[in-house]
């Protein structure tokens, strides 16, 4: 079981490879920029970010068969291309109705408050709809947990300006960490040389 398990995110890992520098995704922006530096300098270590994601990729293969099954009015996994300066920022909208954006998150427990990250994500998902749709959608980050759901609304998108800077302190490397407490959790926190300076 665990060479299949091995084998599939060997595959995640590689279709979540960007295929040049210029290619920055959205989870990128949302966590420490040294991620991504590291792992542009060592491709291998992408698959450390994956596991934590397989459980997550799973749930939202799920959710994505079931509104295809029960033929609801959401679209699934819709991915996102925007050119900004000189970079491509992708990504992928977990569920997307005539009304919301709904960045999924599975967690083992129930959270009393959003994480900042996963909030920053939605909303950079809101800018990116309405830059590559023209269409503006509302936007909520919905935890599953073994206790029940729960529900958190976007203040809404962000600005061009604000999505800019993002961009630029991801590609220059500047937001290290981007959170309070983000390398005690971080997967790659065995491999980063800024942690190990401290």
């Amino acid at each position: 079981m665990s060479e299949l398990i091995n084998k599939i995110l060997e595959h995640a890992a590689k279709v979540n490879e960007p295929s040049d520098p210029n290619t920055v995704f959205v989870t990128d922006l949302v966590h420490c920029s040294h991620r991504r530096a590291l792992t542009m300098l060592k491709p291998e270590l992408r698959k450390a970010l994956t596991y934590p994601a397989l459980i997550g990729s799973l749930l939202h293969r799920g959710l994505q068969d079931k509104v295809m099954q029960l033929q609801l009015n959401y679209t699934a996994e819709e991915r996102l291309e925007y050119r900004l300066n000189e970079y491509t920022v992708v990504g992928r909208v977990d569920l997307v109705n005539h009304e919301y954006i709904y960045e999924i998150k599975y967690s083992s427990t129930l959270p009393d408050k959003v994480k900042p990250e996963h909030m920053l994500q939605l909303r950079v998902y809101q800018t990116l709809y309405r830059l590559v749709k023209g269409e503006h959608r509302k936007g909520k980050v919905v935890y599953i947990t073994p206790m029940g759901v729960r529900e958190y609304t976007s203040p809404g998108e962000l600005l061009l300006s604000e999505l800019t800077k993002l961009l630029d302190e991801t590609v220059k490397d500047t937001a290290h960490p981007r959170w309070r407490g983000e390398c005690f959790t971080c997967p790659l926190k065995f491999h980063c040389d800024l942690i190990n300076q401290k």
